[in-house]
């Protein structure tokens, strides 16, 4: 599915300010994030006022302590 998110604040973790943007989702991945994307038959979703982390990764899992014990350890990440 396309789908368009408009109106979101974005913060993108680079430690900039958050901004204002639209968000265009193609077969589950982020295509595009700028201001005012134009719909184009897209799935619409007005999120305005809402705030938007896309690239946050949730590393929390129960074997976080391991890399105390093993600093090399692999992390838990897909490499596609």
């Amino acid at each position: 599915m396309n789908l368009l998110l408009k109106n979101s604040y974005i913060i993108d973790g680079t430690g900039s300010n958050a901004y204002l943007a639209d968000i265009e989702i193609e077969n589950d991945y982020i295509k595009k994030i700028e201001p005012n994307i134009d719909s184009n038959g897209k799935k619409v979703i007005d999120i305005n006022g809402k705030v938007v982390t896309p690239g946050f990764i949730d590393t929390h899992s129960h074997s976080d302590l391991k890399v105390l014990s093993e600093p090399f350890w692999n992390p838990k990440l897909d490499k596609e």
